[in-house]
């Protein structure tokens, strides 16, 4: 039972922290757009920004899952 338990709140976990990373990703990519649209930024500076958002996020849940 105590196994059963544990394995929920382990699941409840992941999926919070996945919905989390989801919604920062969204967040960061529509910030990114806005700035794309406002200033003009070239394509090479958005290709790096969406890596370093990817890389940002999914480092953060895999950190939070570890723990």
């Amino acid at each position: 039972m105590l196994k059963k338990i544990n394995l929920s709140s382990r699941l409840t976990f992941i999926l919070k922290c996945l919905l989390i990373s989801y919604l920062l990703t969204t967040g960061l990519l529509l910030l990114l757009a806005l700035m794309l649209y406002r200033f003009g930024l070239s394509e090479k500076i958005v290709s790096i920004c969406i890596i370093a958002i990817y890389i940002i996020t999914e480092s953060g849940f895999v950190t939070q899952a570890e723990s």
